[in-house]
């Protein structure tokens, strides 16, 4: 998977590009920084292509949320991207109160913001 953690203070930014295989995935501090964070914002702007299993996407996601609770942005303005994103959340073992989806990465930055303490564990 292609991708780029940057820390914005107010949340941490996972930026997808190119193609996401499923070659690799975050490492252990910054899943650690995300849930410290409690905020993160997917930005799915600039992906080419999803060849990875959407199970072992939502798998990714769970070992992340075993670091703890944190509230979740996915901005894709591409329906596949958005589409295949809504598909990963859909599988987690976690209830996806803590996640929503936006076309546009103002509106995602917004929400992200506007949440308070931590979503349920």
């Amino acid at each position: 998977m292609a991708f780029q953690f940057l820390d914005h203070r107010e949340f941490i930014e996972m930026r997808l590009y190119g193609d996401i295989s499923g070659a690799s995935e975050p490492a252990i501090d910054w899943l650690d920084g995300v849930s410290a964070c409690g905020r993160l914002l997917i930005d799915g702007w600039d992906v080419a292509a999803i060849t990875a299993d959407v199970l072992w996407m939502a798998a990714v996601v769970d070992r992340a949320r075993a670091f703890g609770p944190f509230w979740t942005a996915v901005c894709a303005p591409g329906d596949l991207v958005f589409g295949v994103l809504r598909q990963v959340s859909a599988y987690r073992r976690h209830d996806a109160q803590d996640v929503n989806f936006f076309r546009e990465r103002p509106a995602a930055e917004d929400w992200l913001r506007s949440r308070e303490g931590l979503p349920a564990a």
